[in-house]
């Protein structure tokens, strides 16, 4: 019985196995562990209920054991023929065997089926899933980039419009649509310095610094007493690496406003980035004692003193 239950539960982890593997689509392991399914079967179940046949005792009833035991005179010596002897020994059951095999293969590959068909099932309701949130998100998209060019239309002349419709092109990564609609709002307010610093972005974003440059000398040329233009033009130049052209910009805007914490603390980096660090100190102590004390700028100064 321990060797039965040995081979009982080989069958069933060879049945688990070989599901598992045909769920992955792995059918030739799927085959080898179906052939072991099958023989650990055969072995747990007809070679031990053949031995058991051969092995149970046959015990004669109580009436019949306490019976006094009746001698019977031999009979007559014949030969017998072994050819005509009836076996007693029960026969292996070839048809069994074959039977049991397409049966174990039949359940285990239609577990494989069914197990397979779950699996694509569950995977494609999870794709689905995640592909609504994103068309979702690209309905949202295109719903409010189209009420914002409705009430463009509605109101050409509000600044406002044209800045709430460039943030929804720039947010579909529409930089094109933005820098039109960025310029055709330059033509109505040339005075709108905003717009020029928004648009000298979108320049950079498409890799087209010259043009950023060329806005920018214009807002200088509009506002040349405002120190924010000329910390603009710095901050662009050395977001561009250069440093040396960045630096002139940037003290020009303190030689306008010596209190523009801004623009300290980008000059103190193109110092840095020119290894012109005595400069760079010297400028962090300035920006500390002439910045409002309550400007953030004045802290950053701070922290790039050595």
């Amino acid at each position: 019985m321990k060797t039965r239950l040995i081979y009982s539960s080989l069958f069933t982890v060879s049945l688990l196995s070989s599901v598992y593997l045909f769920t992955r689509l792995d059918f030739i392991f799927g085959v080898i562990f179906l052939a072991f399914t099958t023989y650990f079967g055969y072995k747990s179940d007809f070679r031990f209920q053949t031995k058991e046949l051969q092995e149970t005792p046959i015990e004669a009833p109580d009436e019949i054991a306490n019976q006094p035991v009746v001698s019977i005179p031999p009979a007559p010596t014949e030969p017998v023929n072994t050819a005509s002897t009836i076996s007693l020994q029960p026969k292996k059951n070839n048809s069994s065997k074959i039977i049991f095999f397409i049966g174990g293969f039949a359940v285990v590959l239609l577990f494989a089926i069914i197990a397979n068909t779950l699996t694509k099932t569950s995977a494609s309701t999870t794709g689905n899933q995640q592909q609504k949130p994103d068309n979702t998100t690209e309905q949202t998209n295109s719903t409010d980039t189209g009420i914002a060019e409705d009430q463009l239309k509605q109101n050409p002349e509000s600044a406002e419009t044209y800045y709430k419709l460039a943030d929804e092109y720039v947010k579909n990564g529409q930089n094109e649509a933005a820098i039109t609609l960025f310029e055709n709002l330059i033509k109505k307010r040339p005075g709108d310095i905003p717009a020029y610093h928004r648009l000298a972005d979108l320049y950079i974003a498409n890799n087209n610094p010259e043009k950023a440059y060329e806005t920018l000398d214009k807002t200088i040329q509009f506002q040349p007493e405002n120190p924010a233009v000329y910390t603009k033009y710095g901050q662009t130049l050395l977001d561009k690496g250069e440093k040396e052209k960045a630096a002139a910009q940037l003290e020009k805007a303190i030689a306008k406003d010596p209190t523009f914490g801004e623009a300290y603390y980008l000059l103190i980096r193109a110092y840095q980035q020119l290894n012109q660090e005595q400069k760079a100190n010297q400028l962090a102590q300035t920006c500390i004692d002439k910045v409002p004390s309550d400007s953030l700028w004045r802290q950053q100064c701070r922290d790039q003193k050595n």
